[in-house]
Protein backbone atom coordinates (compact mmCIF):
# COMPACT_ATOMS: atom_id res chain seq x y z
CA UNK A 1 0.00 0.00 0.00
CA UNK A 2 1.05 3.76 -0.90
CA UNK A 3 0.06 7.08 -0.23
CA UNK A 4 0.07 9.61 -3.18
CA UNK A 5 0.19 13.27 -2.57
CA UNK A 6 -0.17 15.54 -5.26
CA UNK A 7 1.55 19.02 -5.23
CA UNK A 8 -0.43 22.25 -4.75
CA UNK A 9 1.12 25.27 -6.31
CA UNK A 10 1.67 27.86 -3.45
CA UNK A 11 0.69 31.85 -4.60
CA UNK A 12 3.93 34.37 -4.58
CA UNK A 13 4.97 34.77 -0.54
CA UNK A 14 4.26 38.08 0.60
CA UNK A 15 8.52 38.28 1.59
CA UNK A 16 10.62 36.35 -1.37
CA UNK A 17 12.52 34.63 2.17
CA UNK A 18 9.33 32.56 2.36
CA UNK A 19 9.44 29.29 0.84
CA UNK A 20 6.36 26.76 1.11
CA UNK A 21 5.62 23.69 -0.42
CA UNK A 22 2.23 22.26 0.04
CA UNK A 23 0.76 18.97 -0.93
CA UNK A 24 -1.98 16.45 -0.66
CA UNK A 25 -3.28 13.06 -0.38
CA UNK A 26 -6.65 11.55 -1.25
CA UNK A 27 -7.81 9.45 1.85
CA UNK A 28 -10.82 8.11 3.43
CA UNK A 29 -13.28 10.89 4.38
CA UNK A 30 -11.21 14.02 2.67
CA UNK A 31 -7.56 15.24 2.21
CA UNK A 32 -4.23 14.69 4.38
CA UNK A 33 -2.25 18.16 3.67
CA UNK A 34 1.30 18.34 4.49
CA UNK A 35 3.13 21.67 4.53
CA UNK A 36 6.74 22.31 4.48
CA UNK A 37 8.09 26.45 5.12
CA UNK A 38 11.62 27.41 5.13
CA UNK A 39 12.72 31.64 5.27
CA UNK A 40 16.75 32.04 6.22
CA UNK A 41 16.39 31.91 9.85
CA UNK A 42 13.12 29.10 10.55
CA UNK A 43 11.69 26.39 9.03
CA UNK A 44 8.68 24.11 9.88
CA UNK A 45 6.44 21.37 8.91
CA UNK A 46 2.83 20.37 9.42
CA UNK A 47 0.29 17.87 8.17
CA UNK A 48 -3.53 18.07 9.08
CA UNK A 49 -6.69 16.30 7.93
CA UNK A 50 -9.13 18.15 5.95
CA UNK A 51 -12.47 16.37 6.30
CA UNK A 52 -14.24 16.42 2.44
CA UNK A 53 -16.27 13.06 2.18
CA UNK A 54 -16.96 13.68 -1.70
CA UNK A 55 -13.20 14.82 -2.46
CA UNK A 56 -15.00 17.99 -3.92
CA UNK A 57 -12.09 20.70 -2.76
CA UNK A 58 -10.20 21.31 -6.17
CA UNK A 59 -7.19 22.36 -4.12
CA UNK A 60 -7.47 26.63 -4.58
CA UNK A 61 -8.37 28.85 -1.50
CA UNK A 62 -11.10 30.61 -1.22
CA UNK A 63 -11.80 33.83 -3.57
CA UNK A 64 -10.27 37.11 -2.74
CA UNK A 65 -13.26 38.95 -2.98
CA UNK A 66 -13.68 41.26 -0.35
CA UNK A 67 -17.30 40.87 0.27
CA UNK A 68 -17.03 36.86 0.86
CA UNK A 69 -18.24 36.16 4.13
CA UNK A 70 -14.85 33.77 4.65
CA UNK A 71 -12.39 35.97 3.31
CA UNK A 72 -8.81 35.79 5.87
CA UNK A 73 -6.12 38.46 4.48
CA UNK A 74 -3.84 35.54 5.75
CA UNK A 75 -4.60 32.63 4.10
CA UNK A 76 -2.67 30.95 1.46
CA UNK A 77 -3.48 30.83 -2.12
CA UNK A 78 -3.03 27.10 -3.66
CA UNK A 79 -4.19 25.69 -6.74
CA UNK A 80 -3.49 22.18 -7.91
CA UNK A 81 -0.47 22.24 -10.44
Amino acid sequence: MEIRFEKLTVAEPRHEWVHATLTRAKVPGGWLVSVFWSSIQAGGTGLMFYPDPLHEWDGSSLPDDLDHPHRHDHAVKASVG
